[in-house]
């Protein structure tokens, strides 16, 4: 195996930001079943975080943290991602929903309002993980809860990309509990090709009570790499 970069090499050279992220809430996934693929049940994952309380607050905190931001939310069902845009909406932000079943022209037409900023808040389900670049988009809410580092690192790698405005740190909300399921987002991990685990430096497969690489601290409810002094 050829390991072309690291996360510390991306970073280091400027071609990845390390991000902020925030983790207000994590969703009690003990009871979930999962599939037969091993991702959780699509249904019961969208009845635990599809609640209206839930989703105010994700609200709430985005205008705390990330107000002002392009922002890119990931949701766990078509009527969550609408939800979400819903709630922004009558919070007074631009807000936009796009899922799978968006036609192509009007898709493209959301995503340039994303870009240039008349769009502040696009939701989407299972659309804008892979193959979608915005560099301008600064904020990544994660409302939904995944078995997959792969999709989880998808995900938060959206809003990762050196801005041309600003080279603040991206912020990551992370309502889904994937942050200390899964590690930190740019941490250097040990790839191997001998099964199809994927290993953290100093950690065990399949580790999900232990989370070596986070920090996180209850007052300010922000996750730092563990190896990085706490700063509230």
């Amino acid at each position: 195996m050829v390991i072309a970069a690291t996360y510390s090499d991306l970073i280091g050279r400027g071609s990845i930001l390390e991000p902020r992220v925030c983790c207000p809430y994590k969703p009690d996934l003990a009871r979930v079943k999962l599939s037969k693929s091993g991702e959780y049940d699509e249904d019961q994952i969208a009845a635990l975080v599809d609640r209206p309380q839930t989703i105010a607050d994700v609200v709430a905190r985005w205008k705390e943290l990330g107000g002002g931001q392009r922002t890119v939310a990931f949701a766990a069902s078509v009527e969550h991602s609408q939800h979400i845009a819903t709630a922004f909406l009558e919070a007074g932000i631009p807000a936009e929903h796009l899922d799978g079943t968006t036609d192509p022209d009007i898709r493209r037409d959301m995503l340039k309002r994303l870009e240039n900023g008349t769009t502040l808040v696009l939701a989407n389900y299972g659309v804008l993980t892979e193959g979608w670049d915005c560099p301008e988009c600064a904020v990544c809410i994660l409302a939904r809860p995944t078995t997959s580092l792969a999709l989880y690192m998808q995900m938060v790698g959206r809003v990762l990309r050196p801005k041309t405005l600003s080279q603040a740190a991206p912020l990551v909300l992370d309502f889904a509990g994937s942050v200390l399921r899964h590690g930190w987002p740019t941490a250097d991990r040990e790839w191997t090709l001998a099964d199809r685990e994927i290993k953290r430096k100093g950690a065990g497969a399949g580790d999900e009570e232990e989370e070596p690489s986070v920090a996180f601290c209850p007052a300010c409810l922000f996750a730092r790499p563990s190896s990085m002094a706490h700063e509230p």
